[in-house]
């Protein structure tokens, strides 16, 4: 059986629809984040957050580790339904600026019955994205830690993620990734299906 129903996932994604102001708010401090950065960070920040949107991963990173020891992860208030669960909003900042933003929600309990046949508290952690000039790989974990304590702490008993494969068709084309299926065991038909 699938970890979330499909009807669990149309809430969901229905409910971020009805209340996304959190998250879309974060998400438009990022976009704004060329002018914000003038305004709130040292200007040297800003000017080497602006010139590492074209840098190499290398340079990226390495003022992703600079700025870490500076960084914040901020909690927004969560947003409850009764239906759909809480949902919440985390955004990395420095210096007043949100340089990341993650989403996550957390799915009612299920009911008792379901609960003795094995069904957890189940929550998601989705919509991860951050400035270009930082790499996602870096800026992403101390969000993620922040919204898996965050989870665990409101009753989550499983934490899953949804992220993009961005590139991912066009490397299985190029690579030819499905010749290499039948090493997967037992697996081996139903990931060549997908």
């Amino acid at each position: 059986s699938p970890l979330l129903s499909d009807a669990a996932l149309r809430v969901a994604a229905k409910r971020n629809l009805r209340h996304p102001s959190m998250f879309q708010h974060m998400r438009r401090s990022l976009v704004a984040s060329s002018a914000r950065l003038a305004r709130y960070t040292t200007k040297a920040d800003a000017t080497r957050l602006e010139a590492a949107r074209s840098a190499s991963l290398a340079d990226r990173s390495s003022l992703a580790a600079e700025l870490s020891g500076r960084w914040i992860v901020a909690t927004g208030a969560p947003q409850q339904t009764e239906s759909a669960g809480d949902s919440f909003g985390f955004a990395l900042r420095v210096d007043e600026v949100n340089l990341g933003v993650l989403r996550a929600a957390l799915f009612p309990a299920p009911p008792k019955q379901r609960r003795d046949e094995g069904h957890l508290r189940t929550a998601l952690i989705f919509g991860a994205s951050c400035h270009p000039g930082l790499p996602l790989s870096l800026a992403a974990k101390p969000l993620v830690e922040a919204a898996r304590a965050e989870l665990a702490q409101r009753g989550a008993e499983r934490v899953m993620g949804l992220a993009p494969l961005t590139g991912l068709c066009g490397w299985v084309v190029e690579e030819q990734a499905w010749e290499r299926l039948s090493s997967l065991g037992e697996f081996g038909d139903e990931a060549a299906g997908a």
